[in-house]
């Protein structure tokens, strides 16, 4: 198994024959065999884990047909310090 794909489902090493742990929820996965993926066997044995449910969700944008397109010009997401005073 790709140490790349391990991480990028959330999972790392235990140095423990084939043995990998999720960073997140803690579930570990082993007895990997040919043709396996770190994330799909993640979601198959912790379906709950938030960073899993999160990556598997895809990311993609959903925009419906007469939904306007947003111009590069407009921000999608704002963060700002509030004042209070």
């Amino acid at each position: 198994m790709d140490a790349n794909k391990l991480a990028a489902a959330g999972l790392y090493f235990t140095n423990k024959t084939d043995i990998v742990r999720c960073a997140f929820c803690g579930v570990e996965v082993g007895y990997w065999e040919n043709g396996q993926y770190a994330l799909k066997e993640h979601q198959r044995w912790s379906p709950f884990c938030e960073f899993a449910k999160v990556l598997g969700a895809g990311n993609i944008p959903i925009r419906s047909n007469d939904e306007p397109e947003k111009s590069p010009e407009q921000p999608t997401e704002m963060c700002a310090a509030l004042n209070s005073s």
